[in-house]
C-alpha cells in the first residue's frame, strides 16, 4: 500500500506527492472533495430556510392568535434579561402581525434562496 506525505512547501496546493510515511491514500481530502462537501452542507441548509419559509407562510401563522398562544408562552419561565425583549417584540407585532409574518417569511425564503445561487453564497 501506497503513503501520501504532504508538505506545503513541496507540492503546490491540491497536489498530493508520493512518498514513504504515515498518511495513507483515504486520509487526504482533495480540495475538489472539500468543495462538494461544503456544497452539500449549503444546499442542506438552504432546504432548512425553504422549508422554514413554507412554515411561516401558513394562514395560521397570520393571525393575531399565534403571537398570543405561541410566542408570548414562550417567554414565561425565561430570565427577564431575555422575556422583556421577547415580550416587546409581542406585543409591538401583535397590531400589525400580518406584515411582521410575511416580512420574516421574506427573509427566510431569500436566505434559502440565496444559499442555493451560488454567486451569493460567498
Amino acid at each position: 500500500m501506497s503513503s501520501v506525505v504532504v508538505s506545503r512547501r513541496e507540492a503546490p496546493r491540491g497536489e498530493v506527492r508520493r512518498s514513504e510515511g504515515s498518511v495513507s491514500l483515504g486520509d487526504v481530502v482533495t480540495p475538489t472533495r472539500l468543495a462538494a462537501r461544503r456544497r452539500a452542507l449549503q444546499v442542506a441548509l438552504a432546504v432548512v430556510w425553504l422549508v422554514d419559509a413554507a412554515l411561516q407562510f401558513q394562514p395560521s401563522m397570520f393571525s393575531a392568535s399565534f403571537v398570543t398562544s405561541a410566542l408570548e408562552p414562550a417567554a414565561s419561565g425565561t430570565p427577564g434579561l431575555v422575556a422583556r425583549p421577547m415580550l416587546w417584540a409581542d406585543h409591538l407585532m401583535v397590531h400589525h402581525i400580518a406584515w411582521y409574518n410575511a416580512l420574516f417569511a421574506l427573509i427566510q425564503l431569500l436566505i434559502g434562496l440565496g444559499l442555493l445561487w451560488r454567486r451569493t453564497v460567498r
